[in-house]
C-alpha cells in the first residue's frame, strides 16, 4: 500500500502516547482513564506516515486537530518471544467528531475479527478492546484465543479539495493489522472511504454516474489487473481477459481509483496484499464529477 506522506508541523498534529499498560497492577484502570491522566507531544517522526491536515478553509477538517493514541500491553513476568504482546494505535479529534470516531472503533473492531456481528455502539467496541488488553497486560497466562503478537495501526488521510471549491471533500481512513501466531504472520489492510461534509462512509456506487455500474467498471482494470499478475510470473496463456472481481476495499486519492484485494483474492499462492490502480484519465463516464480529485 503505498500513499502520499506529509510532513505536519507538531504544534498542528500532536502525537500523543495515551497509555502504556506494561507490567503488573492489583487494580488496573482502563485504557481511557489512564489516556486522560498521561498525555504528552512529541515530535512526528521522520518518514512515518501522519494524518493530512490540509489548511484551508474549504477543508471541513480543516480546524480539526488529529491526536495520535496508543495502548501497549504486554504479558507480565514474561521472557522470549512467547510472551504476547497487542498494540493498538488509533485516532483521536479536536474538537470531538463523534461520526468519525464511531467509523474508527467499527472498522478496528472488524478488522480484529471479521467474523463478529457489527457491535452497535463505539463504546463496546472500545469496552471489548479495553477488556483484552487488560488480559493481556494484567494475565500471567496466555490467552490463548489472540495470536501471540497483534498490532493494530490506524491512519487518516484527507485529500485536497478542487481548486473551484466544488468538488466532493473526500478522505479515506485505514486500518492495518499484523499479527504473528507460532509459525505464521498475517497482515490485513481495510480501507474505508469518507465524505467529510456529509459525514458518511462511501460506497463505490455513491460515487457512479447513474448510467454506470459496478460491472463496468472493473472492466477498466482488466488491463491493470493483467499486468500485476504477470509481475507475479503467471505465464501469458494463463492471463484471462476479464475484470478483477468486485471488493469492499478501495479509496480515491489523486492517483486515481485503488482496489485492494487481501491475501490469495486474485492469485491463490501469493500471500500479500495486491493493489490495482486506474487513473482518473481512465474514469471517464464512471465517476460522478465531484468525485475527481485535481488539486
Amino acid at each position: 500500500m503505498t500513499a502520499k506522506r506529509n510532513t505536519i508541523p507538531a504544534t498542528i498534529v500532536p502525537l500523543i502516547l495515551g497509555i502504556s499498560l506494561l507490567g503488573c497492577s492489583p487494580n488496573p484502570k482502563s485504557m481511557f482513564e489512564q489516556q486522560a491522566e498521561d498525555k504528552s507531544e512529541v515530535p512526528t517522526v521522520a518518514g512515518e506516515r501522519v494524518s493530512h491536515l490540509p489548511n484551508k478553509p474549504e477543508s471541513p477538517l480543516a480546524a480539526v486537530v488529529i491526536h495520535r493514541q496508543q495502548a501497549i500491553a504486554r504479558q507480565p513476568n514474561c521472557e522470549g518471544a512467547q510472551c504476547q504482546y497487542f498494540e493498538l494505535n488509533t485516532l483521536s479529534f479536536d474538537p470531538d467528531l463523534p461520526w468519525l470516531s464511531h467509523v474508527i472503533w467499527q472498522s478496528i473492531a472488524r478488522t480484529l475479527d471479521p467474523s463478529t456481528p457489527l457491535v452497535a455502539e463505539d463504546e463496546t467496541a472500545k469496552q471489548n478492546l479495553s477488556m483484552l488488553l487488560n488480559q493481556i497486560a494484567y494475565g500471567e497466562q496466555v490467552v490463548t484465543t489472540q495470536p501471540l503478537y497483534q498490532r493494530v495501526d490506524t491512519d487518516l488521510v484527507i485529500n485536497p479539495v478542487a481548486q473551484n471549491g466544488k468538488g466532493a471533500a473526500t478522505g479515506y481512513l485505514m486500518v492495518r493489522l499484523n499479527k504473528h501466531r507460532k509459525g505464521s504472520q498475517h497482515q490485513q489492510l481495510n480501507c474505508i472511504m469518507l465524505d467529510l461534509k456529509k459525514q458518511v462512509q462511501l460506497t463505490i456506487d455513491d460515487m457512479l454516474l447513474p448510467n454506470s455500474s459496478t460491472d463496468q467498471l472493473l472492466e477498466a482494470f482488466i488491463p491493470v489487473k493483467i499486468k500485476w499478475l504477470s509481475n507475479q510470473g503467471v505465464e501469458a496463456k494463463y492471463l484471462e481477459d476479464s475484470p478483477p472481481p468486485k471488493t469492499d476495499q478501495w479509496y480515491l486519492d489523486e492517483k486515481g481509483l485503488h482496489l485492494i484485494y487481501h491475501s490469495g483474492e486474485l492469485l491463490a499462492f501469493v500471500p500479500h496484499t495486491a493493489e490495482l490502480i486506474v487513473p482518473f484519465s481512465k474514469l471517464d463516464g464512471f465517476l460522478k464529477p465531484e468525485f475527481v480529485i485535481k488539486p
